[in-house]
């Protein structure tokens, strides 16, 4: 097994190190630190069984890092690796408890943090962040990769979402109410990173909308009371599973041949949010 630094080093190939130089530093240390670890174990054997035992070891937090930094160590490697549907592993791995069980905001806690964002007390990028999740019910990871120069047209009035969990990549239509923010994100080429949603930012925001804070609510929690109220409007869930970007139901699909725009408009004439982030100007 692997007993040093340099050992761990000679495990590289000039095509993983060629990736591996391409991370950030901070996720060099990462995957290197999981990689060393591993190796020292169970060395160049990416077993199911090894995997398995390797996260078992960790803290449910960082197995998700573990796995993706063994993953692509050994795929660029050309190492046998055994697990092919990372989804259906990542299940039992990688969600945490309080991701599972996330709890919804009350009506009146989401007409808050809408009025927060109306009303100036949060910044433009806290505010934006806050209506595009509320509004359209966007994941993290669809907020990070999102490129405002790019995937923003305020003027043509839409959006790109490069859906994440194999959802469907879609162009939304963007309302009156929620365009001094699209202006916003596009004119000032903002982008979101990770630290941006680390809870420290999540509890600052909520405190300042005069939400309480409470662990189990995240910003998941925008996504799971948008798709309750929506459907407690009464709208077809077909219309829903669409506005959301789901990636199952796909039967459905076959046979239902939707126009993103005419859905959008309709369901923004029944939004449960939607009205509350009108009067807000745009910094043109």
């Amino acid at each position: 097994m692997v007993e040093n630094i340099q050992e761990v080093i000679s495990y590289f190939t000039p095509k993983y190190l060629k990736y591996f130089k391409r991370l950030k530093p901070s996720s060099r240390k990462t995957y290197f630190t999981y990689i060393s670890q591993y190796l020292r174990k169970y060395g160049a054997e990416f077993s199911y069984e090894n995997i398995e035992q390797f996260l078992s070891s960790l803290p449910r937090s960082v197995r998700a890092k573990a796995f993706y930094a063994i993953k692509h160590f050994a795929e660029y490697n050309e190492y046998p690796f055994e697990i092919r549907n990372s989804r259906e592993f990542e299940e039992g791995f990688f969600k945490e408890s309080w991701e599972r069980d996330v709890e919804r905001f009350t009506k009146e806690e989401l007409y808050k943090f809408a009025r927060a964002c109306v009303e100036n007390k949060l910044n433009w990028k806290d505010a934006s962040a806050v209506a595009f999740c509320m509004i359209y019910g966007l994941r993290r990871s669809e907020l990070m990769r999102m490129v405002p120069e790019h995937d923003i047209n305020p003027k043509e009035r839409w959006f790109l979402v490069r859906t994440a969990k194999k959802g469907k990549k879609r162009k939304h239509y963007i309302p009156p109410e929620i365009l001094p923010f699209a202006y916003y994100l596009h004119k000032n080429k903002i982008r979101y990173t990770l630290s941006f949603f680390e809870t420290a930012n999540f509890v600052k925001i909520s405190r300042i909308a005069g939400v309480e804070y409470h662990p189990k609510r995240a910003w998941h929690s925008f996504r799971r009371s948008l798709v309750t109220d929506l459907l407690n409007t009464g709208i077809s869930d077909v219309k829903v599973f669409e506005f959301m970007r789901w990636s199952r139901k796909e039967v459905i699909f076959k046979y239902y041949l939707p126009n993103p725009e005419l859905i959008d408009r309709e369901i923004f004439e029944v939004h449960p949010y939607l009205e509350w982030f009108r009067k807000k100007k745009a910094l043109l």
